[in-house]
């Protein structure tokens, strides 16, 4: 799996916000607009346009989004499998640690030949359990000391 990164620069989180600002007029009517795609040949110097589906270009609003705030974006078919390195770099954890998560049978995997494949799918279902276990856990952290007056407010 290609993976791009890189934060975007300055330069291009200027013509993120311009273009959201384009798209934005575009979605201000009342009718759904159809967004057409301008391709230059570099052959014949001629125009084409291809229409853009609707999805697409939410897809497209979502991205320039995270551009205009200077946001790295990952985009990867749900059906996705991973190396333990990608997965780990996912994850903002070291390799071993994602390993010894696979080993305990945390995360499901397959192995190919000797090497370990993950889902993204897989990984992406950790990680949303994983973030409403830390965050009930926070909660009643929260509660705990609002209920013994320790100067936390909820």
């Amino acid at each position: 799996m290609k993976t791009v990164m890189e934060k975007p620069t300055r330069a291009e989180q200027k013509f993120a916000k311009a273009a959201m600002s384009e798209l934005d007029k575009m979605n201000g009517k009342k009718k759904i607009p159809r967004v057409y795609l301008s391709i230059q040949s570099s052959v014949s110097e001629q125009m084409e346009a291809v229409e853009i589906p609707p999805y697409v270009v939410q897809y497209l609003k979502f991205l320039l989004e995270n551009m205009a705030e200077g946001k790295a974006v990952q985009v990867s078919p749900i059906e996705a499998e991973l190396t333990t390195q990608e997965a780990a770099d996912l994850l903002g954890v070291s390799r071993p640690f994602l390993v010894k998560l696979l080993e305990q049978g945390k995360i499901p995997f397959k192995k190919v030949g000797a090497h370990r494949r993950v889902s993204l799918e897989d990984l992406l279902l950790y990680e949303h359990a994983q973030k409403a276990i830390r965050e009930k856990q926070l909660n009643f952290i929260a509660s705990q000391a609002q209920d013994l007056n320790i100067g936390y407010e909820l």
